[in-house]
């Protein structure tokens, strides 16, 4: 697993380089603020949506590897993403 892990890592950053990968995460990024924007009251700053937007977002990426490395049963899994999804939500604020 370790080798795994250290392959995907060079590939991330490899991928991470490329002009057409750079597209898609700032594709991600506008989708996911529009997200929070309309989740939240109206009246939130463009700094608060940008400061939760990133938030949400690093939540999901660790929470997504962690997992990947670990061996959970499905019933844990769904319980770890159901707390990381309340954790999250209650605290960028989401309904």
């Amino acid at each position: 697993m370790t080798e795994l892990g250290a392959s995907l890592h060079e590939a991330e950053i490899y991928f991470a380089s490329q002009p057409e990968h750079k597209a898609k995460v700032q594709q991600a990024v506008l989708r996911f603020e529009r997200f929070v924007k309309e989740s939240l009251p109206q009246g939130t700053t463009a700094s608060q949506i940008a400061v939760r937007t990133r938030l949400l977002m690093m939540a999901i990426e660790t929470f997504g590897k962690t997992v990947a490395e670990e061996k959970l049963s499905r019933r844990r899994l769904l319980a770890w993403a159901q707390a990381c999804a309340d954790v999250t939500s209650n605290y960028i604020g989401l309904p």
